[in-house]
């Protein structure tokens, strides 16, 4: 059957935190002494002069304790993405709207492909995506595809920066991403857009009632031919939800359905390929996923001072890959056809308790996570087909505390979790906040243990696997100032500290040098970030700043005969990979004659990956690949002629030619994304 158609890097390089702290000082010293800005606005404040805004600073947030908390009062620092933002900036996915986020490094594959987010240096599978307080991740991977969240339906997104495995258990090492969906009310309204590359998104939603009686639906569809070959996309979301009273029983249901069909075209080759082109690697590689999940809550008064919240969420995730590509042995075509079914039962319940001024948070969960795993391999000369199955399954249960304890102008807030899993073991997660608050300053302070459980890929995979393995563990430190200069603008500044050992990379660790997945890295970073927010009627602005000092310990081979055999490995310290050092994210919304203008951009400093090199063999070395700083800008224009909202944007203004993911290989090029592009569209609010 015919195919379908060097840089040399210090390896003992120091962490010095001289320039962040200088640059702390400098930034404390500009909160304290802004006082006359400060003034005015408590003056206008204080006459009833100020106007009032609709992008108002959420004062209550859930997720950094898992409870209702004003921010002022959350010892982690908290951001929220309200609708109106979420709205205003017409984002495909949820990787979308996160990319202008502070702390958020966003990485995409391709615009519609595999979309991942560091937070404050963190690796993917570190930070941890819920959807009404629930993990959604990837089991085989531990990773979320943001590009797989749609925010048809989402109502706000809170983000804790900082480790909250206290509070939520595995993969919360580097922080949380909370979506909350919308409440039921009185709205219908639509969306429709066109763009380049054939690029269409239609949006669709109703509702009627109000927070706790009625009903809300929504509908979408994302689409786009792509623009360099096999990075076409289809995805289809559809989300329901119910809410009512059984007696004194809040009761709210809900349920989505996500589809997707993409192509994955793989770096730029050096060359032209025998299954690509020369912009791609593959033109038929392709994945496909459906995805459907239902949540039921149940929350109730259980006496004067007592609230019991019940969760049970269900899923099952569907995903198809296929892959062409030569036989290494015998150069026959091969075609890899790979079906990945995971299903999973979230259990979770939390009785929360005020004693006086006081409030005392007990939770469990239990989570029950199988999968059906069918590989097949199909050889295209001569007709042999190889099917590999495997059904791995894993039980999680984890018990949790908080106690929330209020001084005179304080509050400390001490967490402790446990959780016991059937294959790794059992793992104590401590924590500590402390928030100080006078005046208009609030000063933040936690110390935490966190960790990142191995995923079924590194368990169970055939005949690699590694049952032995380890949870990666890691201690985090923030102190924090939050300068209020009203009720509609803000700055802050944080330091802040990341050590994580056991972790886990595949290595020829095993008898014989044979591959499989061991628990023999470590990372440590120190950061620094700042952010200035203000909210007005007709203006809107928040811009952020992040510096990353980040360094990994890896075990690397240095030596591999193939001929005796031999391999031998030593731990090289060297700057951590995909991470920049500089970071700076901005959004800006102004009115002027009635015209909405909007601006968002982002900064990103250079990355650097490392790939292992045999052309000495069997002396290995690694070289070191640069992708370079980039600087991207989107405007919006939008007017509202009462329901009728048109809008125009364009995409990378700048026209910056830049990729965001490494290829593959030493000798292929990265994943390049589009240039300047084009979008036109309407929002209709019936």
């Amino acid at each position: 059957m015919t195919p379908p158609k060097e840089v040399k890097v210090k390896s003992n390089r120091q962490i010095n935190l001289k320039g962040m702290i200088t640059s702390g000082v400098i930034l404390v010293a500009w909160l304290v002494l802004w006082s006359p800005a400060a003034q005015a606005q408590e003056v206008a404040e204080n006459k009833g002069t100020e106007p009032e805004s609709k992008y108002i600073l959420p004062e209550i947030v859930v997720t950094a304790t898992k409870i209702d908390q004003p921010l002022n009062e959350v010892p982690l620092s908290t951001d929220v993405i309200t609708r109106e933002e979420i709205e205003s900036s017409n984002a495909l996915d949820a990787g979308d709207i996160l990319r202008t986020s502070t702390g958020f490094n966003v990485r995409s594959y391709n615009p519609g492909g595999l979309a991942t987010a560091s937070l404050r240096g963190s690796q993917s599978a570190q930070v941890l995506i819920v959807l009404d307080g629930m993990p959604v991740f990837d089991p085989f991977t531990g990773l979320t595809d943001l590009s797989q969240i749609s925010l048809a339906g989402i109502e706000r997104i809170e983000i804790v920066r900082g480790p909250t495995s206290h509070l939520y258990g595995a993969n919360a090492l580097g922080g949380v991403v909370n979506l909350i969906t919308r409440h039921p009310e009185e709205r219908t309204s639509a969306n429709l857009s066109v763009g380049s590359f054939n690029a269409q998104k239609y949006y669709l939603q109703t509702a009627n009632g109000t927070g706790n009686m009625g009903y809300f639906l929504s509908g979408s569809v994302n689409k786009s031919d792509g623009w360099r070959g096999n990075d076409d996309f289809l995805r289809q979301s559809i989300f329901a939800k119910l809410a009512g009273q059984l007696g004194s029983i809040h009761v709210k249901l809900s349920t989505g359905y996500y589809t997707s069909d993409i192509g994955l075209p793989g770096p730029k080759p050096a060359g032209p390929t025998k299954y690509g082109s020369h912009a791609v690697t593959s033109l038929y590689d392709r994945q496909n996923t459906a995805n459907l999940y239902g949540l039921l809550v149940l929350e109730s008064d259980v006496g004067t001072h007592t609230n019991l919240t019940l969760k049970i969420r269900p899923a099952r995730d569907i995903t198809n890959f296929q892959t062409t590509y030569d036989d290494w042995v015998t150069g026959d075509t091969i075609v890899n056809d790979n079906e990945y079914v995971a299903k999973s039962v979230i259990l979770n319940s939390q009785l929360e308790t005020k004693l006086g001024r006081h409030r005392l948070l007990i939770g469990w969960d239990g989570i029950r996570r199988q999968a059906d795993v069918i590989q097949k391999f199909s050889d295209q000369v001569s007709g042999v087909v190889e099917v590999v199955e495997w059904n791995p399954a894993t039980r999680t249960s984890g018990i949790w505390l908080e106690y929330i304890w209020h001084g005179s102008n304080f509050i400390v807030v001490p967490g402790l979790r446990l959780d016991s899993h059937s294959e790794y073991g059992s793992y104590t997660s401590p924590n500590i906040g402390v928030v100080f608050d006078w005046r208009s300053y609030t000063f933040r302070a936690s110390a935490g243990r966190a960790f990142r459980a191995p995923g079924f890929n590194d368990l169970f995979w055939p005949n690699a696997g590694n049952r032995d393995l380890k949870s990666e563990t890691g201690v985090a430190y923030e102190i924090g100032l939050e300068r209020r200069l009203s009720r509609y603008a803000k700055g802050n500044i944080a330091l802040f500290r990341r050590d994580v050992r056991n972790m886990i990379a595949w290595a020829p660790t095993g008898a014989g040098g044979f591959w499989q997945p061991s628990n023999i890295n470590r990372y440590a970073v120190n950061g620094f970030e700042t952010e200035f927010d203000v909210r007005l009627e007709r203006f809107y602005a928040t811009i952020s700043y992040s510096f990353l000092d980040a360094e990994q310990t890896n075990r690397e081979v240095v030596y591999s005969d193939w001929l005796t055999g031999e391999t031998r490995l030593e731990d090289k310290k060297r700057p951590a990979a995909f991470i920049p050092h500089h970071a700076v994210s901005m959004i800006l919304n102004v009115n002027l004659a009635e015209v909405d203008i909007q601006v968002r951009g982002e900064y990103r400093g250079r990355v650097r990956n490392d790939y292992a090199d045999y052309s000495q063999s069997p002396t290995v070395t690694m070289t070191e690949k640069i992708l370079p700083a980039r600087a991207v800008l989107d405007l919006r224009l939008s007017r509202s002629f009462n329901k009728f909202v048109p809008y125009i944007e364009l995409k990378n203004i700048l026209d910056t030619r830049y990729s965001e993911q490494f290829g593959n290989t030493i000798a292929d090029g990265a994943y390049p994304m589009p240039g300047r592009t084009v979008v036109g569209g309407v929002r209709l609010d019936l």
